[in-house]
């Protein structure tokens, strides 16, 4: 007999918070998920306020992150392994991404490091019973009826995955673990791999993830978890929150993972 897969759902949302539209700005958030009989998989990246341009790493990343985790799976990769291969192989990207430029000097090289190619990460992947949960900066983890995980950032600076390519390209030592804000000499540690978390599917009915723009406000969680049952109320309810009660100031992007009722 054929064994019965869990079809899970996906639902997620993203606002723009009052501080970027009054700048003028992008929503710097991106969210991409992918769902089939087999796997469950939702990433949000969230870039850098300081990058002018950071919503470019952000969503060339989430896509990224969704296809290549896919494939790894079908390739025979366990959700044990993931991790370990989905950031080496996703620092490769990053590199291809500057490489592309054609830069000449390291001062480019810098420039566009810094506006262009910063953004945390953040995921969630459901597969054979089990449920993964990754992160690379800061962000939150709910799970079932209950704030799960908080991620907050040392003087909210995030350890973003790019920072390794100052490495790369000889900016700092290659063997360097963190790296100076020149602004006021305050350091960043430099990852090297995702934080991660696995949880057994059985104990999973829901679980959520989001960026960090909800970490102040956790009173949140109930009432976008009550909406995640369709993209347009969810969606409806995000932007009620951002736009007419004015809750948020950051960018704030949600994804749940739900299994189906009897699942």
């Amino acid at each position: 007999m054929k064994e019965r897969r869990i079809m899970w759902k996906i639902f997620s949302a993203s606002a723009q918070g009052p501080i970027y539209y009054n700048e003028g700005r992008n929503n710097q958030d991106a969210v991409i998920s992918y769902v089939d009989d087999e796997v469950a998989i939702s990433f949000i990246c969230d870039g850098c306020h300081g990058g002018i341009n950071s919503e470019v790493a952000a969503r060339m990343s989430a896509p990224f992150l969704v296809r290549t985790s896919k494939l790894l799976l079908k390739d025979g990769c366990s959700l044990k392994d993931l991790p370990g291969q989905l950031f080496e192989i996703y620092l490769g990207y990053l590199v291809s991404q500057v490489e592309v430029q054609q830069f000449r000097t390291v001062e480019e090289k810098i420039d566009f490091i810094g506006s262009f190619m910063f953004c945390t990460v953040i995921g969630a992947i459901a597969y054979k019973g089990e449920v993964l949960l990754l992160n690379c900066g800061d962000g939150s983890y709910y799970l079932n009826n209950k704030v799960y995980v908080v991620r907050t950032s040392p003087n909210e600076r995030p350890g973003y995955p790019s920072y390794n390519l100052y490495k790369t390209y000889g900016i700092i030592p290659p063997d360097a673990t963190d790296v100076i804000d020149i602004r006021d000499g305050k350091s960043t540690k430099i990852p090297d791999g995702f934080e991660i978390i696995f949880l057994k599917e059985s104990e999973v009915q829901l679980v959520g993830i989001a960026s960090d723009g909800l970490n102040r406000l956790p009173k949140l969680y109930d009432e976008l978890r009550a909406h995640a049952t369709s993209q347009i109320s969810l969606s409806l309810c995000l932007n009620r929150i951002a736009v007419v009660r004015g809750e948020i100031l950051d960018n704030v992007t949600v994804s749940f993972l739900l299994k189906p009722k009897g699942g």
